[in-house]
């Protein structure tokens, strides 16, 4: 891994894979995010005491190697929490925070308020195209098949995503992040958007934070352009992606001493851990319920998306 200073260790306490975060790091290099966090398994110590698997990740920020851009540049979160400084609604009620900087000028707060403002105005009509030069339209597209083909509940503008405004005035989606949830391992789709964590079904497409048939992603997606750009580009990286699905294969055996390890830490194996959607009572079952998960995924997106 690049040298740095700064580091992150996430607990992957709700997925018993302990491999969900790491498998999608993979498809977003596979799909070219303009970053993609590198990270690896880690066992942890403290003070002596043995605290399990955790997976070490390079820290989401503004740097060279990382989120890289301009000292006019602007850092954005999206997520509903609402917890930075300086945070806004958009008109389509995508929650906005600046991550970097923290305390924007006045001149780049009302720059970010008008780039949201006037791309979300001309998606009202978005069968024009006027929105397209608004954006980095190929990280958009990319951001998509992520978020879609892992059926992310974060991945609808609700939370953890993060976008970047520069000197050429575009909004791109910079990177991905959050996955432990994603790939079937979320109970509370239905509560919330009256649909299942299954394998098939289009989420990011249809649904934003809000409910079906809103938010930018639907209306993007009534603009024919928009359309092939996905499929295109879904064609071009589908052999990456099928392949893909042997580092779940790689990463049970590498692991297959230190996830036991990592379960005597924490004795939750075959027990509900909110809001997993299957309990499996080995890890063995959990690893080949994400692999059956991506597995008929892949397969029912691209025998949509062939259709189109």
């Amino acid at each position: 891994m690049r040298s740095d200073k700064d580091w992150i260790l996430l607990a992957e306490y709700s997925d018993k894979t302990l491999i969900r975060n790491r498998f999608a790091m993979e498809l977003s290099r596979i799909c070219g995010m303009p970053w993609t966090p590198e990270m690896r398994p880690a066992q942890v110590w403290l003070n002596g005491s043995y605290q399990g698997l955790y997976t070490l990740s390079e820290h989401k920020e503004v740097g060279a190697h990382k989120v890289d851009i301009s000292d006019q540049g602007v850092y954005l979160e999206i997520g509903e929490d609402m917890n930075e400084q300086v945070c806004f609604y958009t008109g389509m009620g995508i929650p906005i925070m600046f991550k970097d900087p923290s305390e924007p000028t006045q001149e780049q707060y009302d720059r970010v308020v008008k780039a949201f403002r006037d791309f979300e105005a001309a998606l009202e009509t978005s069968w024009k195209g006027e929105w397209r030069p608004m954006i980095d339209v190929k990280s958009f597209v990319n951001f998509f098949i992520v978020e879609e083909l892992t059926k992310n509940p974060d991945g609808n503008l609700r939370r953890s995503s993060f976008m970047t405004l520069d000197t050429d005035g575009k909004l791109r989606m910079y990177h991905v992040w959050d996955f432990d949830l994603a790939f079937g391992n979320c109970d509370f789709f239905r509560s919330l958007y009256g649909i299942d964590a299954s394998p098939s079904g289009w989420f990011v497409k249809y649904y934003n934070r809000d409910g079906r048939n809103r938010g930018w992603y639907y209306k993007m997606f009534q603009d024919e352009f928009f359309v092939k750009k996905v499929k295109a580009r879904w064609k071009e990286l589908y052999p990456a992606l099928e392949e893909a699905i042997s580092f779940i294969d790689d990463q049970e055996i590498f692991l297959s001493e230190v996830q036991a390890l990592n379960f005597e830490r924490w004795p939750i194996m075959g027990q509900y851990v909110w809001p997993n959607a299957k309990v499996a009572q080995t890890y063995a079952g959990e690893m080949y319920y994400l692999w059956d998960f991506y597995y008929q995924r892949i397969r029912w997106m691209d025998a949509q998306i062939s259709t189109w």
